[in-house]
């Protein structure tokens, strides 16, 4: 394997390496899994590392097929039903579904600086809820009005609503007082979001004949709370705001997110209606829609009719990146550990990558590994 660079994120041969010069090697160690792997120690800071610090599979213990994995993740399969076919533990299964939202969240950002971003866009929140219906969430979306094209996600607690029993009331009321969601938590997490589009349609080159974009939500009053705190946001975007009663079909401008969300409802079996088996914690619900959306955008054909014909188009292509690009993008990090230090992503993306993403009054339930946060 080629060594890419110092793992050590406070090294100088972390972001540029001088080519094979830097390191050394310092001998081999036996592995049940990967046989002999070689070790290596870098010049500069003294610190030893392996060919497996740069894997996808960096301390794990067994061999797996991620490209499995990823299929059976996106058709409904359940988590106990890819346990029993890897013959893994579900923490153990969970760890490498983080791996893969990892990866895809690495390739996402990598795909950005091909992105023409001169499409209309429409955000909306899909609405879910993990550990309990007590923990409601909102998972924001924006896509892309022609491409359907998921650029970014973000994620939001919410404060369980409707129609409840004395006794529903009263054990929301027990679970409040240990903590209790934001009111603000969409305004915010949309704030980051757009924030995100914001500086990625201002990082491209501007013509002359520059007409601005439309931004399509609905008629939710933290929209235009969040969109008012962001500089330049009146600039670039025209925001638009539809009724959500009006019917979702292709002539709604408001269908790339419903076309999403229905996607969502469909291939997670976390979100399927009257599911069994929704998500334990946020963190594996957002580990799960990472690696579900590089999937949807990088794979899927942007219309299931059409590939029967032989069209394959995907969403990335028909959002502007090549396909070569889009290959050569994949085949760089699919199968090799990103560095997070490496990578450009919101602060709704980070907390994602770094397993963050807890309900209200309770913590993430878990170790996380120090590892992630290179």
């Amino acid at each position: 394997m080629e060594i890419p660079c110092c793992p050590n994120p406070k090294c100088t041969h972390f972001h540029n390496p001088d080519k094979d010069s830097w390191y050394v090697k310092y001998g081999t160690y036996r592995s049940r899994a990967f046989g002999t792997v070689h070790r290596y120690r870098c010049k500069a800071c003294g610190m030893t590392f392996s060919s497996q610090t740069f894997s996808i599979d960096y301390y794990a213990k067994k061999r797996i097929s991620y490209v499995r994995l990823l299929q059976h993740l996106n058709s409904a399969s359940g988590l106990g039903d890819i346990s029993r076919f890897f013959n893994l533990r579900v923490e153990t299964l969970e760890n490498r579904l983080e791996r893969v939202a990892r990866v895809g969240l690495a390739i996402e950002a990598a795909l950005e600086k091909h992105l023409p971003c001169t499409e209309n866009m429409t955000a909306d929140g899909f609405e879910t809820f993990s550990y309990s219906q007590y923990y409601p969430c909102h998972v924001n979306t924006f896509v892309g009005s022609d491409s359907e094209y998921v650029y970014t996600m973000g994620f939001s607690n919410l404060r369980r609503k409707g129609r409840m029993t004395s006794k529903q009331k009263a054990r929301r009321t027990e679970l409040e007082n240990q903590g209790k969601a934001s009111p603000s938590a969409i305004q915010k997490s949309f704030r980051i979001c757009t924030d995100k589009i914001l500086q990625l349609v201002k990082s491209k080159e501007v013509s002359a004949s520059f007409e601005k974009n439309i931004l399509y939500t609905d008629e939710h009053k933290a929209y235009p709370l969040a969109f008012r705190k962001l500089n330049g946001f009146e600039e670039a975007f025209d925001h638009v705001q539809i009724s959500s009663k009006k019917p979702r079909t292709v002539y709604n401008n408001l269908f790339p997110s419903n076309y999403f969300h229905r996607f969502l409802r469909m291939d997670l079996s976390d979100h399927t209606r009257e599911t069994l088996q929704w998500a334990k914690c946020p963190s594996a619900l957002m580990a799960r829609m990472e690696a579900f959306r590089f999937a949807y955008n990088c794979f899927n054909p942007r219309r299931v009719k059409a590939s029967r014909a032989g069209d394959w188009t995907t969403h990335a292509e028909a959002a502007g990146i090549p396909r070569v690009v889009l290959a050569d993008t994949i085949n760089e990090f699919w199968g090799k550990r990103p560095f997070l230090g490496k990578t450009n992503l919101s602060e709704d993306e980070v907390k994602t990558w770094t397993c963050q993403w807890t309900n209200p009054g309770r913590s993430v339930g878990r170790r996380i590994p120090n590892y992630i946060f290179l």
